[in-house]
Parts: structure tokens; sequence; C-alpha cells
């Protein structure tokens, strides 16, 4: 029930989106999950996707992707130097003919992009929404094309800023973040929207599982949970 491809209007503006996955994500998960479902090589597939949408008037097309890559560096947009050359997000680009994409937002290996690949703008930003990844394109209502791409240096997500580095801080040493001179605060939408599912989450949590932990269970987001020996030593 998911569609690969589809055209919003923003702006007057048809704007074609393709949706994909990394190749191997599939491989990626429980067998049980994956019963009858298959992956096929993206760039082919994205640039099947990507003629169909202009045949229905698209007049821009963005690939939004759980495949990507990573830089480290993000101060020049044209520099790959710092870049893991071979990234799958980077492959596509430099195989897709030209003019097939305007633009790509990558994801999946939580890694920082900010970057032209074979004049293909590429956003992507690390896990756990730590930064705020931003491209602009240009559109010609008059030429309907676009005309510009600038690509802007990924941003750190704080509340608040320290007032001399303007480095993350909490409180009492820091002052209250702005974004392009505007306070950065959450987004009353996403919240009202995610409520739902948080009520359900808590309801969840809340049930007993009838299983008793013999000692206290670390909290971690980086490893997959432990077992065995690692996390409760004989003896």
């Amino acid at each position: 029930n998911v569609a690969p491809a589809t055209i919003v209007t923003a702006a007057q503006i048809r704007i074609g989106i393709i949706g994909a996955m990394t190749e191997s994500g599939l491989r990626q998960t429980l067998a049980a999950h994956a019963v009858g479902l298959a992956t096929s090589p993206l760039t082919p597939t994205i640039a099947r996707e990507a003629r169909a949408l202009r045949e229905r008037g698209a007049e821009l097309v963005l690939l939004v992707t759980h495949a990507g890559g990573w830089c480290g560096e993000t101060e020049d947009p044209r520099d790959l130097s710092s870049c893991d050359d071979g990234a799958e997000i980077f492959r596509v680009a430099r195989e897709l003919p030209a003019g097939t994409l305007q633009a790509i937002v990558a994801g999946h290996t939580h890694g920082t992009v900010a970057h032209f690949v074979h004049d293909v703008p590429i956003i992507s930003v690390p896990n756990f929404g730590v930064q705020f990844g931003r491209m602009d394109l240009t559109f010609d209502t008059t030429e309907r094309r676009v005309t510009a791409v600038s690509i802007h240096e990924p941003q750190r997500i704080c509340s608040r800023t320290d007032p001399v580095n303007r480095e993350c801080a909490v409180a009492p040493s820091g002052v209250a973040a702005e974004y392009e001179g505007r306070p950065v605060v959450p987004s009353a939408r996403v919240a009202a929207a995610i409520a739902p599912e948080l009520e359900r989450i808590r309801a969840l949590r809340a049930e007993p599982l009838g299983v008793v932990a013999k000692t206290a269970i670390a909290r971690s987001t980086g490893p997959e949970s432990c077992s065995g020996a690692r996390c409760w030593p004989r003896g």
C-alpha cells in the first residue's frame, strides 16, 4: 500500500516525489517481515519513475530515499574530498542521466551530506534529529524549470546556544537559539500529529511483560540489546 511516486502542487508548481530505500534493506530486517517483497536496482527504477512523473506533468522531480552517504566536511558543497566516494546514493547520482533529478533527500547512513554529486544536490543529516539540513531550489515560473540551487551547511538543532561560540548549551548558561533571526521552537503541528502515537506507546510501556530481570537493564541508543555473558557475567 505504498506508492513508489506521487505528484504534489506547491506554489503552483507540480513537484514529482519518488520514494526509495537501500537495495540491501530487506536483508537488514527479519525474514518474516519481508515475505513477498523484493528490491529492485535503484538507478533504473528511479529513472523509470522519473520519466513516468514527467509524463504525468511533473515540472521537477525529487528523490526521497532511505539510502545515503557520508561526508566529513560541509563548508564547500562542491568539495567531495571528505566524502565516502563509494556511497550508495553517490553512485546513484552519478549513474542517472543528467537532469533526471533536481534534488535528493537522503538517509539510512546517519551521515551528513550537503553536496553536489554529478551536479545533483544531496542533503542528509545524522540520526536523533541533531541537525537541520536545507537546500533552496529557485524555480523560474516563466521558463517552468529550476534555474538555481543553493545548499546550506547543516546546522545543529538547539533550544539554547552559547552566546560566545553559538554551540548548543543548557540553561542557564545559554541563550534562546535562533535560525535566520527566528527562535527555534517545537512545531505545534508535528506535536499534534505524533500525540496519538505517543499515547499508544505510553500505554504499551505500561503493560507488564510477565518477565522479571535479575539485574538492572541499562538504556543505550547505540548497540543492539546485549545477551549472555556480555551482560550478565557468570560466577
